[in-house]
């Protein structure tokens, strides 16, 4: 009786997972010569059938066995009810986990926004600076330039100045020898 239900069970598992994609049954003659190979995906079930022996994969007999378990102390309702609380308190965990994951990543993002935003005004307020030297620095080339011309013309007499200088040399001289 106990076969019967824990193979009943089995077969409601199978198609009513949503985890069990496809049942691939393997026979005790596989691979046959110019058999193609069978292929499955992650979800798969896989059931290996020799020579009446049934083999299932390990996490289906791991279930099966503990389905068989509680069959046998006669509180599946009981061990059932157990799985399900233990479930949605890890639901709960993850869920408050989530929550505060969450509330960090938004904190994190206000503080690099804020961070951001000084940095901008910074370089905002270094490029006004830059701006007003450079305008000081042109300033005070051209104000060079200027000086270092004026320097050039009054270093040097004009020519004027010259014939004026001669000529009242000249009239001193006479002056002078009289």
């Amino acid at each position: 009786m106990k076969i019967a239900v824990l193979f009943a069970v089995l077969g409601i598992m199978l198609s009513a997972s949503p985890i069990a994609q496809q049942r691939i049954e393997v026979g005790p003659n596989y691979p046959a010569p110019g058999q193609a190979l069978i292929r499955g995906a992650i979800g798969d079930t896989l059931l290996l059938r020799q020579g009446g022996i049934l083999l299932v994969d390990t996490a289906l007999f791991h279930t099966l066995e503990a389905i068989a378990d509680a069959l046998d102390q006669g509180d599946l309702h009981a061990a059932s009810l157990e799985a399900l609380q233990a479930s949605e308190r890890r639901i709960a965990e993850c869920e408050a986990m989530y929550l505060r994951l969450k509330e960090n990543c938004e904190r994190e993002h206000a503080l690099a926004a804020t961070s951001l935003q000084r940095t901008r005004e910074g370089l905002d307020l270094l490029t006004l600076r830059l701006e007003t030297t450079r305008n000081h620095l042109d300033a005070a080339t051209s104000n060079l330039e200027a000086a270092t011309t004026h320097l050039k013309r009054a270093g040097r007499p004009s020519l004027w100045q010259g014939i004026l200088i001669g000529a009242a040399g000249v009239g001193l001289g006479a002056l002078i020898s009289r």
